[in-house]
């Protein structure tokens, strides 16, 4: 039986071993391979399992260099191996808004990809594969020859509340879970929000600490390489992050969220979250960036209430400058710098997610929801989600009105809980979440 892994980083590697070593005392059959994205990940697997492996993305970018001439010519088709080169290298290309020399090299490594990953499949011949994500460029190529092939392919991601996620569908707006049927007919209602306040409040494992040598390579390689043409072209950084230093000083000597805000029930909750990430290219099809969400749900909140900004915490000031300016400039809305998340939420009235996991912490108060972009848990009988950027001030007013069936939104979270998240998360020091992939993997080994 054969498995094939892709993972980034060494603590992706570090996961990853787990999961062979585990998979290896429980049956000795199988036969795991396992490629690197990034160089601190082949370091970590050949220092702890004395092992070789392939560094897809640099192995790819030299076949490039070698054949330049000949993916030159394919990349002038918008096909390649009935692959739609366009469309695959989406979310690197928006991610990092390439320019077109940029987009065009970017093809050329997919190019690269599709040889080498149609091969590999070809001559080693996997029954399951393990995707960490569902996005990235080379993530996609091995998809989608994955369903060509037939593979039984699962993806991973880490999880909110200290979990995993596994899914054979997808992740995030991709997840299995995302159209479940919900049920409100049990009688067990105490007892099953009982068992999921229990499952969030659990004691977590301490997080592992990575060794600084793995993660330094990857630095010291990109400086080594950047400014030759050996670094591949998807491994690059572009995004500079804002630094709004002067506006947020004064944002937090006069537009501080102060509790006497939380006088009256008319504060309304917006968290913002990671600005460069999978959930804000690919499914956050009505919004560009923060600064649209912002001035969007400012223009559209009712007259009488507060708006209250939550920053993601390690992006506090590192927004857009023109994001700042709205808060700077209008009277009724706050930024939330240093207050606990949990006391915020409770005194708002209610809280606009675009889709980030705090999306769920909301649904599990029984606050109710505004979703703006795609996510796992964008259930109407759950939340509010926005379907049209031009109905969310009526969206706005309906959530400050109705009262969602709390019964429905118990079955979801059980169902989330117990049926679909993975305990532990893969940077726990303790990676307790292992043997629990490794049993989900056997029974669906034994079922191929």
């Amino acid at each position: 039986m054969k498995i094939l892994a892709i993972g980034y980083y060494d603590d992706y590697a570090r996961f990853f071993l787990s999961i062979k070593k585990t998979l290896e005392k429980k049956d000795n059959n199988i036969n795991f391979k396992y490629l690197n994205i990034y160089f601190s990940g082949f370091l970590y697997w050949l220092f702890n399992n004395k092992e070789f492996t392939n560094i897809i993305s640099f192995k790819a970018w030299m076949k490039v260099l070698l054949n330049k001439s000949k993916y030159e010519k394919v990349i002038m088709n918008q096909y390649y191996k009935n692959i739609n080169l366009d469309s695959i290298i989406r979310f690197d290309k928006t991610l990092n808004k390439l320019n077109e020399e940029d987009s065009k090299l970017l093809k050329l490594q997919a190019c690269s990809y599709i040889d080498i990953i149609e091969q590999l499949l070809i001559d080693y011949r996997p029954n399951i594969l393990l995707l960490s994500d569902d996005s990235k460029l080379v993530i996609e190529i091995i998809d989608l020859f994955a369903k060509k092939y037939k593979i039984k392919t699962f993806y991973f991601e880490q999880g909110p509340f200290g979990t995993t996620i596994l899914d054979n569908k997808g992740v995030n707006a991709n997840a299995s879970i995302r159209n479940i049927l919900l049920n409100d007919v049990y009688d067990n209602f105490e007892n099953k929000k009982e068992k999921i306040d229990n499952f969030f409040n659990r004691d977590k494992d301490n997080k592992y600490k990575r060794n600084p040598i793995y993660r330094a390579s990857d630095y010291i390689l990109e400086c080594v390489f950047k400014f030759t043409p050996f670094l591949p072209i998807d491994l690059r950084r572009y995004n500079t992050i804002n630094n709004n230093t002067e506006i947020y000083q004064f944002l937090k000597l006069n537009k501080k969220l102060d509790k006497k805000i939380f006088k009256e029930d008319n504060n309304i909750l917006l968290i913002l979250q990671v600005p460069f990430d999978v959930n804000l290219v690919y499914h956050s099809p009505l919004f560009e960036n923060h600064y649209d969400v912002v001035n969007t749900v400012f223009n559209s909140i009712p007259d009488g209430y507060n708006l209250i900004i939550r920053e993601h915490p390690l992006y506090k000031s590192k927004y857009e400058n023109e994001l700042y300016e709205i808060i700077k400039d209008n009277q009724n809305i706050y930024l939330d710098i240093d207050s606990n998340l949990s006391d915020t939420m409770e005194n708002s009235s209610i809280i606009i997610v675009n889709n980030s996991t705090v999306g769920i912490e909301s649904i599990a108060k029984f606050k109710n929801t505004i979703v703006l972009g795609n996510s796992y848990y964008d259930n109407n009988q759950i939340c509010f989600k926005l379907e049209n950027k031009e109905e969310l001030d009526t969206l706005i007013k309906k959530a400050l009105t109705i009262k969602l069936n709390k019964k429905l939104i118990v079955d979801y979270l059980y169902k989330l809980c117990f049926n679909f998240l993975i305990d532990g998360h893969f940077r726990d020091n303790n990676l307790i979440s292992s043997k629990y992939i490794v049993n989900k993997l056997l029974r669906n080994i034994y079922d191929i």
